[in-house]
């Protein structure tokens, strides 16, 4: 069909559409440009030219992280004059050798970055050495970054910032809004609020030497740890191995940034003893018969079917206290099988498994608990030693507290206030009460139970302190191998856990090493020991004092 006789009909419609839109488009520029009445001028406020990052504090009022001052390495090529003058002189302070620096400035033509990031320090000498020389082309441009005066310390907790100043990773990122608010209008700068942390040095610096003396002593894959406050529910010390220094991220790893005790979840092994029994006797009582350990024991399950359960040793008689102390998989599976499948699952989940903690901290793992349906006939007894769940190091010490409160769960803290640039409280930490998982009798009769296991002959027996009423439960769990869909025969998780009694609280100390590979598997001989250190160091500096020794 020919159309010819259509077109001056569509070119005249597109000449009036364009015509109008035109017309609405000049209006819209007159209104905005003011154009017309004063009344429709628009002036864009004036803002901060600068966001002071606030500072991050621990609970003694340590600086944690600040900002401070660094410098841009830059050149503007056209200026340059001599350029193995300029690489000589300037490789003394960046981290560029000569020909690198060389090969950045043949790339283009114009202004090119070496370095961002650099300290004052080291741009002040590199300052004068430029004047000295009489060196062109090369500048230095002042902005404002972070500075971790304790390098390692709590990194992934901390976190740090990109070469903008923003957070990247931890509370730094976490809090962002709190520590480096949008710019405000009709103010030079605007400053970020201060954060003051649960965390304490002291306490985190023994953490931190425990983790590192066990990553290179049994050269794990990885070790995870927390200290907590066991009255309150402040998280003293939190930390991971291998760590990095945020002061310079780009030079770290991925496994280096992983926060282990947040975000890695694992089966808990034989320190799940602990909570699976808290449960049982909630559900079932605390007076039980005995059961007698051989060693290896075949328990009838429902259905006429039967599951075989090892022991690490035969343990003969076993009291209900004696399960934590010898750590006795035959006799904490028989108990369990007493017990109603659903009733078991939902005390467990009291105690905070398979759901986070909430303490504050990015990047936290739920865990896993599966419910009733999901579970096979063998899985109640597995479970209550520790196997088919997962739970981080930060879940471990939140349920302890229910044993250090009364039975009454804790909620964890990781903030402890927070402070605007007037000095005024934004935030303060309140203590913050759970439910009543156990009954205060059953909590004390976990508690005399941990004891033994810290005693001779125990399985804790490492961290024994004379006249200390330290309790304890070890764990060994063979770790799950991705390849076969079963558990490895090389790959396990040695932990513990302990209560150390303080001047006013009971301190909760959860260690965790991933895949030690020297020495030994077993959370008795690989983290009890690192325990003791924590313990020992905590009696010299005074947080364990005569008074609470028996």
């Amino acid at each position: 069909m020919d159309t010819r006789e259509n077109r001056g009909f569509y070119i005249l419609l597109i000449l009036l559409t364009a015509a109008a839109g035109a017309g609405v488009l000049l209006l819209y520029v007159l209104q905005m440009t003011g154009s017309g009445t004063e009344q429709n001028r628009f002036t864009p406020p004036e803002v901060s030219r600068r966001v002071v990052r606030g500072s991050i504090y621990d609970a003694g009022g340590r600086l944690l992280a600040l900002e401070v001052p660094v410098y841009d390495a830059s050149v503007w090529t056209p200026s340059i004059t001599d350029e193995q003058l300029l690489a000589r002189v300037a490789s003394n302070y960046l981290d560029m050798d000569e020909e690198q620096i060389l090969s950045r400035i043949s790339q283009r033509e114009g202004f090119i970055y070496l370095q961002r990031g650099i300290s004052y320090e080291t741009a002040q000498r590199l300052r004068e050495d430029i004047s000295r020389s009489g060196l062109q082309g090369l500048s230095l441009e002042k902005h404002y970054g972070r500075l971790y005066p304790y390098h390692e310390m709590a990194a992934q907790t901390i976190g740090y910032v990109d070469i903008d100043n923003y957070g990247t990773a931890g509370i730094e990122y976490y809090y962002e809004d709190q520590l480096a608010p949008l710019a405000q209008p009709g103010k030079e700068s605007t400053y970020g609020n201060d954060l003051v942390l649960t965390l304490q040095v002291p306490f985190q610096t023994m953490l931190d030497g425990a983790l590192r003396n066990i990553l290179e002593d049994h050269q794990a894959d990885g070790v995870s740890g927390v200290i907590m406050d066991g009255s309150t529910g402040d998280i003293l010390a939190v930390g991971s191995y291998p760590s990095f220094d945020p002061n310079d991220p780009g030079s770290s790893s991925h496994e280096q940034r992983i926060h282990r005790a947040v975000g890695s979840m694992y089966e808990p092994g034989s320190v799940f003893k602990v909570f699976s029994l808290a449960a049982l006797l909630e559900i079932l009582g605390s007076s039980h018969e005995p059961f007698y350990c051989r060693g290896v024991h075949q328990h009838a399950l429902e259905g006429g079917s039967s599951i075989t359960i090892r022991c690490t040793r035969d343990h003969g008689v076993v009291e209900t206290g004696d399960i934590i102390k010898y750590s006795c998989n035959n006799a904490i599976a028989h108990l369990a099988l007493q017990a109603d499948d659903r009733e078991f699952y939902e005390k467990l989940l009291e105690f905070g498994f398979s759901r986070r903690t909430g303490a504050g901290l990015p990047g936290e793992s739920p865990g896993l608990l599966l419910p009733p349906e999901s579970w096979s006939a063998r899985s109640k007894p597995t479970i209550a030693f520790g196997q088919e769940s997962g739970m981080t190091a930060l879940q471990a010490a939140a349920a302890a507290t229910a044993l250090t409160n009364n039975g009454v769960m804790l909620q964890p803290h990781i903030i402890r206030e927070i402070t605007a640039p007037d000095g005024t409280q934004v935030y303060q930490r309140e203590v913050t009460e759970g439910a009543q998982v156990l009954s205060s009798e059953n909590a004390s009769l976990l508690k005399a139970f941990m004891e033994t296991a810290a005693a001779p002959g125990g399985t804790g027996f490492r961290m024994h302190t004379p006249g200390l009423a330290l309790g304890a439960k070890t764990g060994t769990a063979q770790l799950p191998d991705p390849e076969t869909g079963g558990y490895s025969a090389e790959r396990y998780l040695a932990s513990s856990i302990a209560l150390m009694p303080g001047k006013d609280t009971t301190y909760i100390i959860y260690i965790a090493a991933d895949y030690p590979k020297a020495g030994s598997i077993y959370g008795s001989y690989v983290v009890v020991p690192y325990i003791k250190e924590i313990v020992d160091r905590a009696v010299r500096e005074g947080y364990v004092t005569i008074e609470q020794q028996r």
